[in-house]
């Protein structure tokens, strides 16, 4: 991302961290019935894997954020489904109407969440 920043003009950057989502799948250890769960050095090793895993994100995030220039530019950081359990699974097209807008489009038919423009201006 920040190499696209850089060198090119764009109305609407949309970019992955893929090192939570691979690290959460990998590391992640708080349901009993995992394989290694009882080893709590395990427990402990893998759990700061994933603590520097979300450090490194918020560290790229900070350079997107500084490279963007918040006076020109909107940044919307979302998660894409996180570790929870099924039961709590997020629906990314809430943030669609909020996007839409950014980008001077009309919000897809099938948004379910509002625009929030005003509330990150």
């Amino acid at each position: 991302m920040l190499l696209s920043i850089d060198n090119h003009e764009f109305d609407l950057l949309m970019g992955y961290q893929v090192q939570t989502d691979e690290a959460g799948h990998e590391f992640s250890l708080t349901d009993p019935h995992s394989p290694g769960f009882q080893d709590s050095a395990k427990r402990q090793r893998y759990a700061e894997y994933l603590e520097r895993s979300y450090q490194i994100a918020d560290r790229n995030l900070e350079e997107i954020i500084d490279a963007a220039g918040l006076h020109k530019t909107k940044v919307i950081a979302v998660s894409y489904h996180g570790m929870a359990p099924q039961h709590t699974r997020g629906f990314p097209n809430r943030v669609a109407p909020t996007v839409a807008e950014l980008i001077g489009m009309e919000p897809p038919t099938d948004a379910q969440g509002k625009a929030i423009n005003s509330a990150i201006k």
